[in-house]
C-alpha cells in the first residue's frame, strides 16, 4: 500500500512539473519581411534572425530605409529574467523574453520620438510560428508614460531557406551586410 502511494505521489509530481518542462517552440532561422502579407502599408526592409539554444535566445534586427540601416542585437534568458542591450545610438535598455501558450513573448524599451519628443517605449512584441513553420507573425505594441498603441495587423516574415552571405562590415560590429537570400514559397 506503501509503495501504491509513493507511486502516486510521484506521478501527481510529475504531472506538476510536466508542463514548466515542455519543448519550447524553436523560432531559430532567419526571417525577412513580407510587405504584402504584412497589409501596414509601405515599411522598411526588416530582416530578423533568431538562434535559440540551451535557454539562450539572440535576437538581431536590421532595417533598412531610405539608405539607412538599423542593426538591434538583444541576448534573453528563455526563463524572463531581465537584461539589458545597447541600441544603434549607444543607449543602454531593458529586455527579456518569456513562453507563453507556445508564443515567444519579447519585451524591450526603445527612445523613439512620438508628437516631437523623446520618450522611453515599452514595448512587447508576441511572436508566432505558422503551422509549417515558414511563417512568423509579430503582433506589436508599445506604450510610452500614459499613452500607447497596438498595430492594427501583425508584422509578418517568410523564413529564408538559405542565406549565401551575412558578414560584418569593415570589421564594425553593428554593421551588417546582406549579400542574397531566398525566400521559400513552396
Amino acid at each position: 500500500m506503501k509503495e501504491i502511494k509513493r507511486m502516486i505521489a510521484l506521478m501527481f509530481v510529475f504531472l506538476l512539473f510536466y508542463p514548466l518542462t515542455a519543448q519550447e517552440t524553436n523560432f531559430s532561422g532567419t526571417w525577412v519581411l513580407n510587405q504584402e502579407k504584412s497589409k501596414m502599408g509601405e515599411m522598411p526592409e526588416v530582416l530578423i534572425e533568431i538562434s535559440q539554444d540551451k535557454g539562450i535566445i539572440n535576437y538581431l534586427r536590421i532595417v533598412k530605409e531610405s539608405g539607412n540601416k538599423w542593426v538591434t542585437q538583444m541576448s534573453f534568458s528563455t526563463d524572463g529574467k531581465e537584461g539589458s542591450y545597447t541600441d544603434f545610438r549607444g543607449y543602454q535598455f531593458k529586455c527579456s523574453c518569456a513562453f507563453r501558450d507556445g508564443k515567444l513573448v519579447v519585451y524591450y524599451q526603445s527612445r523613439q520620438r512620438r508628437s516631437g519628443k523623446w520618450v522611453i517605449l515599452n514595448i512587447e512584441e508576441e511572436h508566432s510560428l505558422s503551422a509549417d513553420g515558414k511563417t512568423l507573425s509579430i503582433v506589436h505594441s508599445e506604450r510610452w508614460g500614459d499613452r500607447g498603441r497596438k498595430w492594427p495587423s501583425p508584422v509578418v516574415f517568410d523564413k529564408l531557406t538559405q542565406v549565401s552571405g551575412m558578414s560584418k562590415k569593415n570589421g564594425d560590429s553593428d554593421q551588417f551586410s546582406i549579400t542574397a537570400f531566398f525566400v521559400n514559397d513552396s
